[in-house]
């Protein structure tokens, strides 16, 4: 399944964003997780279903998110 993975300074903020660009692009939440420490986090979030655009616009999306950096697409589509 497609996964982005992101650092981000404001988890809260970059988490609730990304969950609603997945919403407006058309997939469905598969997994979620979020390592923090005391000066970022680490997300994790895979994702399932035909979406409305491809994974790769949807990661490019998300990379647009100001509080988001050092991210990555993995586009595994195999469960």
């Amino acid at each position: 399944m497609p996964t982005i993975e992101f650092r981000t300074a404001a988890p809260l903020q970059a988490v609730q964003r990304a969950l609603d660009e997945l919403a407006r692009a058309g997939f469905d939440l598969a997994q979620l997780s979020v390592l923090s420490t005391q000066t970022d986090a680490a997300v994790r979030l895979a994702f399932v279903g035909a979406g409305s655009v491809p994974p790769r616009t949807y990661a490019l999306r998300v990379m647009g998110i100001p509080c988001i950096h050092a991210m990555s697409l993995s586009e595994d589509l195999h469960p």
